[in-house]
């Protein structure tokens, strides 16, 4: 596997350290779960942003939570 350096501040650096020992793993693997966990939270941000924007439009809104009830309707009767 190709690899990169990657500059960090002793205070963070201290920190994966000790994440890594904790852990019982990889510097890398650490940064590599780091990362992981950060494109996870992002990715949850962006499904709730789009949850609020859909719940401000009352339309789409009752649209949406009507296709939601069909579906549990239809895999509970399926």
């Amino acid at each position: 596997m190709a690899s990169t350096t990657v500059r960090v501040d002793l205070e963070t650096y201290a920190q994966l350290k000790r994440l890594s020992e904790e852990r019982g793993e990889s510097m890398v693997d650490t940064i590599r779960a780091a990362a992981r966990a950060l494109a996870d939270v992002e990715f949850a941000r962006r499904v709730a942003a789009q949850y609020e924007e859909l719940r401000r439009d009352p339309v789409a809104w009752a649209e949406y939570t009507a296709d939601l009830d069909d579906a549990i309707d239809d895999g509970i009767e399926g």
